[in-house]
């Protein structure tokens, strides 16, 4: 999904531009750091925002969802490896790991969002 939001912010009518955009740093980066800048990405989009010349505002909209999507991915992911930390260290039996989920499963959370509808419609 990142690279799908890369790509989509990056690139215009399907074009690489020439000129530099601040996400290109994230094809440069090793996997830790991207993190991080995804991170930041995430936790500022308001900031983060194209102008309206830069990307249409369809994409933008199911972009935005697909972030607010993994957001919420990421807080999860966080919160639990608090709650096993404490448990942990409380002497408490940490639960198992759960299985990686259905890759359709996790795809739906995506094409089930009203704007992959709208880009999925011929003009």
């Amino acid at each position: 999904m990142w690279c799908f939001a890369w790509i989509s912010l990056r690139c215009e009518n399907g074009v690489l531009p020439r000129r530099l955009c601040p996400l290109d740093e994230w094809a440069t980066l090793g996997a830790v750091a991207c993190g991080k800048e995804i991170l930041f990405f995430l936790n500022n989009m308001t900031a983060s925002a194209p102008s309206e010349s830069d990307i249409d505002g369809v994409t933008w909209d199911f972009l935005v969802d697909c972030f607010l999507v993994l957001k919420r991915d990421a807080d999860e992911r966080y919160y639990h490896y608090l709650r096993l930390k404490r448990s942990s260290s409380s002497g408490e039996r940490q639960q198992p790991n759960a299985q990686d989920p259905d890759p359709d499963a996790v795809l739906s959370r995506f094409t089930g969002l009203e704007g992959c509808a709208k880009l999925s419609k011929p003009e």
